[in-house]
């Protein structure tokens, strides 16, 4: 059936007028598409506003020297940022390293690292542990505390949280605790408990 058959029994069976009404709606519809088509308005490019870190680094290590150039201490972090405006650095999982001169070393690790007055000092947040070593001795020295202030220049450390020392025949729990990485001396603050291993004579 064309086109003519099918207007013509609309006509002998709802009437001209229908037709008249069904042509003018097919007419209106036809122009209401074509102007939404060419009136849509063109795509806004995304701008971002998000406000990131101006620069980071993963999985890296630096070696931090003195003025005679000679390494002070190393710092390793699996994840690094710093954003202008704050002047902080972040650090993710950090571990910083320092060698002394008596052939001892500190390992200092935590969950997270806010570095600022220009690395002068580092705030280890989260659980940090302190590990000594000796290569004198085998008896590795662990200090286990939390949200620990770091001085790199100084090597020094303190805290007023709770702190728990453990070494192969000693337990050590206090409160808030100073050391000095350099000469290897612990200051227990407050509430200083001891417990110490004795081996059965032989």
């Amino acid at each position: 059936m064309n086109l003519q058959q099918t207007l013509a029994g609309i006509t002998s069976h709802y009437g001209y007028r229908t037709l008249l009404l069904l042509t003018l709606l097919i007419t209106l519809a036809t122009i209401s598409l074509w102007m939404q088509w060419h009136t849509k308005p063109a795509a806004t490019p995304v701008t971002k506003t998000g406000s990131g870190p101006d620069y980071y680094l993963k999985n890296f290590t630096v070696t931090v020297t003195g003025t005679d150039g000679a390494p002070r201490y190393f710092i390793k972090s699996s994840y690094m940022e710093y954003t202008s405006g704050r002047e902080t650095v972040t650090l993710i999982q950090p571990q910083l390293l320092f060698h002394n001169e008596n052939h001892s070393s500190w390992k200092v690790t935590g969950e997270q690292a806010r570095v600022t007055e220009q690395g002068k000092q580092v705030m280890m947040e989260g659980q940090v542990l302190l590990e000594q070593y000796s290569e004198s001795s085998d008896n590795t020295l662990r200090i286990k505390t939390v949200d620990l202030l770091l001085l790199p220049d100084l090597r020094r450390a303190e805290t007023a949280a709770e702190v728990t020392m453990k070494t192969d025949d000693s337990t050590v729990n206090a409160i808030g605790f100073r050391v000095d990485l350099t000469q290897d001396k612990l200051n227990f603050l407050h509430q200083t408990r001891g417990r110490y291993y004795v081996p059965p004579p032989s």
